[in-house]
C-alpha cells in the first residue's frame, strides 16, 4: 500500500514538472542570467573582463598620471578621494567620506565613439582640453560585474585624455576602454 502511495506521489510530481515546462519553457533554463540585458552587444567587453587585468595605481595629481591603453582590462588602485586633485571637478558630486578615486590618462588613435566599461557603481568622467566630455549613452546591469556599467563618449584623437574615477566605495576598480562598434557610434541600439 505504501509503495503505491509513493509511486502516485512521484507520478503527480513528475506531471506537475512536465506541465510547468510546457507552460513556461524558460523555467527549465534556470534563473535569469546577469549581464545579458545590456542595451547593446557587449561581447568585446565581456571577453576583456574574462581575462586577467593589468594593474596600475591611479594618480592623485594630473602631473603624475600613469598611461593606459585602449583594448586592455585594468585593475586600478585608488586613493582616498579627498587626496585626489582632478584635472576638472567631477561631473557628479560624490560623497568624499570613505570614497576612493583617481586618474589615468590615455590616447585614442582615431576620433570616434568609445566605451568605458566599469566593474562596479562608481562615477567616471573623461577630460579633453580641460573640459569634461559629454556622455553619449550608457547601459548597465544590477548584479553584474563583468562589466557592471558601460558609458559611451565621443573622443578626440591625437591628445592626452584623462579618465577620472570618483565615488568608489572600494579602493580598487576594474575598467576597460574600447572602441564602440559602428552601430553603437551611430546611436543605434
Amino acid at each position: 500500500m505504501r509503495a503505491r502511495r509513493c509511486q502516485g506521489r512521484l507520478l503527480l510530481g513528475l506531471s506537475a514538472l512536465l506541465c510547468a515546462l510546457t507552460v513556461d519553457p524558460s523555467w527549465a533554463q534556470g534563473p535569469p542570467q546577469p549581464c545579458r540585458d545590456f542595451a547593446w552587444d557587449v561581447h568585446q567587453e565581456r571577453q576583456l573582463f574574462a581575462h586577467s587585468a593589468h594593474t596600475v595605481a591611479a594618480a592623485r595629481l594630473s602631473t603624475a598620471t600613469p598611461s593606459v591603453r585602449v583594448g586592455q582590462l585594468y585593475q586600478v588602485t585608488l586613493a582616498p578621494q579627498g587626496e585626489v586633485r582632478y584635472v576638472v571637478a567631477p561631473g557628479k558630486v560624490a560623497l568624499a567620506d570613505g570614497a576612493f578615486g583617481g586618474m589615468v590618462k590615455f590616447r585614442v588613435r582615431q576620433a570616434g565613439s568609445y566605451r568605458v566599461s566599469l566593474d562596479a557603481a562608481f562615477w567616471i568622467d573623461v577630460v579633453a582640453d580641460g573640459r569634461l566630455l559629454a556622455t553619449e549613452d550608457f547601459s548597465g546591469q544590477r548584479g553584474c560585474a563583468n562589466p557592471h556599467k558601460i558609458v559611451v563618449f565621443q573622443m578626440p584623437s591625437g591628445q592626452d585624455l584623462w579618465l577620472q574615477i570618483s565615488g568608489s566605495h572600494l579602493p580598487r576598480a576594474q575598467f576597460s576602454i574600447t572602441e564602440a562598434p559602428a552601430n553603437q557610434a551611430s546611436g543605434a541600439h
